[in-house]
Formats: C-alpha cells, structure tokens, sequence
C-alpha cells in the first residue's frame, strides 16, 4: 500500500500540525499484513518538526520493530532523509531514556 504525503498534507508540509495530521493517516493506514511505503514524491520537506512527528514520533508511541517492519518512506530527498534519520535516532534514544527511568522506578519500589 503506498501513501501519498501531498494527498494528505497539499498545502503544507512544514509545521507540526501538518506532522501530525500525517502521522494519523499513517497509523490509520497500516496493518502487519502489508508495508505501507509513504510515497514523498521527491518533494523537498526540510523542516525537521514536521518529519518528526510524522514519522520520528511514531518511535516512542509504538515498539521501533512494528514501525520498520510496517513503514517505509521513500521518494525522500537525501537531506531530508538525513534529517529524518536523525530525528528517528534522537527519538530511539528517547525511548531507551525513558524505558531506563521506569525500570529504575520500579526496581526501587520493590526495593
């Protein structure tokens, strides 16, 4: 299944409004059955806030493995897939921080 990203965001694709608008079709629109390749169109984005939460946000909301195993973006110019990658490992780490904290609070509580 291919998703087009000028059919849901036409006008903008800059803040994190229009991220986000994106981000909801995307989740609305996979399944385990099939990838669903969001479809750029080698369109320049190059605006890091919406990149990251159309697609980086998607990292701390679901495991990373669904995310791979049910995304792909291509199209993406090679700018801002450095962008989107950097978004994605800042939002990886995020997750690793977050997933250290709650194993920390719950070894103390049993403590």
């Amino acid at each position: 299944m291919r998703l087009r990203v000028l059919d849901v965001c036409p006008d903008s694709r800059v803040f994190r409004p229009d991220g986000e608008k994106l981000r909801q079709a995307i989740v609305a629109a996979w399944n385990d059955a099939e990838v669903l390749e969001l479809d750029f169109e080698d369109r320049r984005v190059s605006s890091v806030s919406f990149l990251d939460e159309a697609v980086a946000v998607l990292f701390l909301e679901f495991p990373p493995e669904v995310v791979k195993r049910r995304l792909r973006p291509i199209n993406l110019t090679t700018t801002d897939r450095a962008t989107l990658n950097r978004q994605i490992a800042t939002r990886m780490r995020q997750r690793g921080e977050r997933t250290a904290e709650a194993d920390h609070a719950r070894r103390t509580r049993h403590a």
